[in-house]
């Protein structure tokens, strides 16, 4: 698995405004979960630097240094601007210790009608032999 090294910058206040004048700096407001529960962190990144994370069909990992620590994290959840596709928000996850993950990708049908696909999408599990346990 690939793993993207990612540089967070702290951000000072959260809500509208806030993530408005990040967005005007080139960065994009993120959050980042642990999964056995615990405070959520707030951030902002490079928009540039999540490029390979997120315009990509295959599971990669994410390792974000904050404050001088590194969090290995999987990306949650991406919101997108409605026109234009750009990326406005990012949620990550910390897997807890011995936690494994699973991840899912979506396939789009080409070359036949939408009646012919029956508009379906095709859930792919990630292979058992690339589960990763952390200790």
């Amino acid at each position: 698995m690939e793993i993207i090294a990612l540089q967070g910058h702290p951000k000072d206040g959260s809500g509208k405004t806030e993530a408005k004048k990040i967005r005007r700096n080139a960065q994009i407001p993120a959050i980042m979960y642990k999964s056995g529960g615990g405070e959520a962190v707030q951030f902002a990144l490079h928009a540039a630097d999540i490029r390979h994370l997120v315009y990509t069909s295959k599971f990669k990992l994410a390792e974000i240094t904050l404050n001088g620590a590194t969090y290995k994290c999987i990306v949650k959840d991406i919101q997108f601007h409605p026109v234009d596709d750009a990326v406005v928000h990012l949620d990550f996850l910390e897997p807890g210790p011995g936690c494994k993950i699973q991840g899912n990708r979506s396939a789009s049908f080409f070359g036949h009608s939408a009646r012919r696909a029956g508009r379906r999408q095709v859930h792919h599990a990630i292979a058992p032999d690339q589960h990763h346990h952390y200790a």
